[in-house]
């Protein structure tokens, strides 16, 4: 161990880490192993290792992987008072050894030496076998993962087929509860819908993301002994609505996006309204614990199957139900209720759950816009404003992007445009407003800003309100010179509009 002590001082900036602190633990390892205690020497160069490893610089990674090498090899001993036939009962049921495998591979993986990495991720899963399904599942992940970065596809769809076959035939000898079949599915899922998105082959990652991988997690999530932290539905919705997008189909992609946001309303506790979508499922399922507990119809490979087996995964799980659609109404409402105004900075969230709500409706919102939907980008973009009153930044961008939607909409409803346009003009304001705090804003709040005022300029223009544009387009070309100077493109785009607002002016 004194030469992984030498390669913490002689390596690793003074800066980086406190390599005395380091050191003092290489010196208690040393001591645990000559005192026979080789499993706490492994746990301690684990610690010291890890400690390394998240520098993330080659160098510090480098020593890492010799601090590592040193845990698995004393993880592979026993204990001075431990009997030496004690080393083959626990072959299959060491923990340290298989963490110090796990990182061993990491580092060799990080420094471009995959192979290595392979074979250190298998002798992982080796190491926690008899440990239990989920234990294995954790390990075996990454023996799996290698292969997708390798991109050899064909040896990543064989292991993940293996993997499934070893989740059957746990579940056919009942030794495993359903939370760890469960566990274990949703991660082999998981990474093999990551398998079809790395080919390209968007459409298939989808459907499994959003058949069998997600009824896994809604399942999973019934379960109040499920190992935590877990997969949280919306995220997952998410993911799946991100798949969609790159697999070219918009609409899913939304509907996926409205169900994430009824999920993270239910997730936070918003209003007190609703539990989580798996832990209301588990309650409504009490009677009939069927519809929660693992089925082999969640996995993909049918090899060890039965003729007659039923499929559980729901056959269209981007409908909205009934529940969903009102839970998302009353999402809505809370901001329809509320006055439209400047939030305050730092100030207290107005519901639980505020912010991520707000991240969810911005980012459903941003997707209507970008398929030319505007009215129907109006309603989310009103309640993640009012989400946002404690963040002004991104209540600034809710109210840009509404600003637009209903200039878009004005546009394409000419008979409302006096109706609508004065909206726009509302939202504009408010949103360059959100950029200046005391009279004081940075570069890119300016930048914003103009964008925003030279959006309200053209709305006055709309509106026959000639001097009020005016006003507005000077205000941004003075807000352009005094924070970015008279060269800035923002600058630049501000006095342009003014001299192209002149001469249209003219013509009026």
């Amino acid at each position: 161990m004194e030469s992984l002590a030498n390669a913490v001082m002689t390596t690793i900036p003074p800066n980086a880490i406190d390599r005395q602190r380091v050191c003092e633990v290489i010196a208690r390892a040393e001591s645990a192993r000559l005192g026979g205690r080789n499993r706490d020497a492994a746990r301690m160069l684990i610690d010291v290792g890890s400690a390394l490893y998240r520098l993330q610089a080659d160098q510090a990674i480098a020593v890492a992987e010799q601090a590592f090498q040193g845990a698995v090899m004393y993880a592979r001993m026993v204990d001075a008072e431990t009997p030496e036939y004690m080393k083959c009962a626990t072959e299959g049921s060491n923990s340290e050894l298989g963490d110090a495998y796990t990182l061993l591979a990491n580092c060799e993986r990080a420094l471009g030496k995959m192979q290595d990495a392979e074979g250190h991720y298998k002798a992982a899963a080796k190491a926690v076998e008899d440990d239990g399904l989920e234990a294995y599942a954790n390990k075996f992940v990454h023996r799996v993962m290698v292969c997708r970065l390798k991109k050899d596809f064909e040896r990543h769809g064989q292991l993940c087929d293996a993997w499934e076959e070893t989740i059957r035939k746990a579940a056919a000898d009942g030794v495993e509860s359903d939370s760890a079949l469960l566990a274990a599915t949703g991660i082999c899922l998981m990474e093999r819908a990551g398998g079809l998105a790395d080919q390209g082959k968007f459409t298939e990652a989808v459907e499994l993301r959003s058949g069998k991988f997600l009824e896994t997690i809604i399942r999973m999530q019934a379960h109040g002994l499920r190992t935590k932290p877990d997969v949280l539905l919306p995220n997952v919705y998410d993911s799946i609505a991100a798949l969609h997008l790159k697999a070219k189909n918009k609409k899913k992609a939304l509907d996926f996006l409205r169900k994430a946001v009824v999920s993270t309303a239910c997730t936070e506790g918003f209003r007190d309204k609703c539990l989580p979508e798996g832990e209301a499922r588990g309650i409504r399922c009490a009677s009939t614990w069927d519809d929660v507990r693992w089925h082999p119809s969640l996995l993909v490979s049918k090899k060890g199957a039965e003729s007659d087996e039923v499929d559980v995964v729901p056959k269209r799980p981007w409908e909205m139900t009934k529940e969903e659609n009102a839970m998302l109404d009353q999402i809505y409402a809370a901001g329809e209720n509320w006055a439209l105004k400047k939030g305050k900075k730092g100030g207290p969230p107005p519901e639980r759950g505020a912010t991520p709500l707000g991240h969810i409706l911005y980012t459903l919102a941003n997707q209507y816009a970008q398929a030319e939907m505007w009215p129907e980008a109006v309603r989310p973009l009103i309640a993640g404003a009012y989400m946002f009153q404690n963040d002004v930044d991104m209540q600034g961008d809710c109210f840009h992007l509404l600003g637009i939607a209903h200039f878009h909409e004005a546009g394409h409803s000419p008979e409302k445009k006096k109706e609508i346009l004065p909206l726009a003009a509302n939202a504009f304001a408010l949103a360059a407003d959100t950029r200046i705090t005391d009279g004081k804003t940075t570069q890119k709040g300016a930048t914003e800003a103009i964008n925003s005022l030279l959006f309200l300029g053209r709305c006055m223009f709309e509106l026959n309100e000639f001097g009020q544009a005016e006003a507005v387009t000077a205000q941004a070309i003075s807000l352009g010179r005094q924070v970015l100077g008279d060269n800035a493109k923002s600058t630049a785009e501000a006095i342009r509009a003014m001299m192209e607002l002149k001469k249209a002016m003219s013509t009026r």
